[in-house]
């Protein structure tokens, strides 16, 4: 690779505007597409989240997350999570990715 290819290439890396080191993602997650979200709510209290369910594509069940979850994951429910994909990593982490960067990013392998 010439020098000119180089700086060609840590110009177009450097899309952050840091000089910081580069990497690709190597983990296996299980994930899913979020379809829908009921978000259950107790009205005695000013509209605190109690109970969240999601229902991801391609699946029939729901499956419940914390209120904690939601609410990090959602901006105290200021951002809409349907479409964007529910991830569970191998140390059962449990997380939530806009559909666009987790399409990039990962490829199914089942």
């Amino acid at each position: 690779m010439t020098e000119r290819n180089i700086l060609l290439v840590a110009k177009t890396l450097g899309h952050s505007g840091y000089s910081m080191a580069h990497y690709v993602s190597h983990k296996e997650v299980e994930a899913g597409k979020i379809k829908e979200l009921h978000i259950g709510k107790d009205i005695s209290k000013s509209g605190e989240v109690t109970s969240v369910f999601i229902h991801l594509e391609n699946e029939d069940a729901s499956k419940e997350v914390s209120p904690d979850w939601y609410n990090k994951h959602s901006d105290n429910g200021q951002k809409d999570l349907s479409g964007g994909y529910f991830i569970t990593y191998e140390d059962g982490y449990k997380s939530w990715s806009p559909a666009e960067a987790f399409e990039k990013g990962y490829t199914l392998i089942n």
